[in-house]
């Protein structure tokens, strides 16, 4: 019988293969029965996980690493591939990245995302607290994902394809290319809705 879940345990932290045929609903439900069946196996701190094995729609990836965290998981970051310590690197409560996140890469972290260069579409970087692009997001980025709704999202060029920010979800406008601003610009939530603004509105 073919495994719909495999985890395998690696000096950095877990992999977790997932199948590519499932929906997400029920690949959810899947990997919670794994998960019961070894949570003393998940019983670490602040572990690397990676997620390999599909094609992963936007916001898939953030499903599954907060249904990780409610079922026991302490997640410091996860990476789709094996993190590289000249190109990531931690200070504090913050993950610095020097490279391009590109379209099917993903990157979560618990703390704030500083990414010097861009986010391509088809990327995706999440975390429970800020996210600064120092670069062009045309990606996928999620702030703020534990409910924190102080969060932002900065970017150099911003252009996303989605953003969140809490459990608050904002799509991209169709804004002619012609009327975009140059200049930096933020996300950030007003009257309980996401709105970008000119980033030095805020001084």
């Amino acid at each position: 019988m073919e495994n719909d879940i495999v985890i395998k345990g690696k000096k950095e932290g877990l992999e977790i293969i997932l199948n590519d045929k499932d929906s997400i609903d029920v690949l959810c439900e899947k990997f919670k029965n794994t998960i019961n069946t070894s949570r003393s196996f998940f019983a670490q701190n602040n572990m690397f996980v990676t997620f390999t094995g599909r094609n992963f729609k936007p916001g898939e990836k953030k499903i599954l690493i907060d249904l990780a965290e409610k079922m026991g998981f302490n997640i410091k970051y996860s990476y789709n591939v094996l993190p590289d310590n000249e190109e990531i690197f931690e200070n504090n409560d913050t993950c610095f990245v020097r490279k391009i996140i590109r379209s099917g890469q993903s990157l979560y972290y618990k703390g704030n995302i500083v990414i010097v260069g861009d986010v391509n579409p088809g990327g995706e970087i999440s975390a429970t607290g800020n996210i600064v692009v120092l670069g062009t997001l045309k990606g996928s980025a999620y702030a703020g994902v534990d409910n924190d709704y102080n969060a932002f999202i900065a970017a150099t060029t911003l252009e996303p394809l989605q953003l969140g920010i809490g459990d608050l979800i904002s799509y991209a406008p169709d804004t002619d290319p012609k009327t975009k601003l140059n200049m930096p610009e933020i996300a950030l939530i007003r009257d309980k809705m996401i709105v970008i603004e000119p980033y030095k509105t805020l001084f």
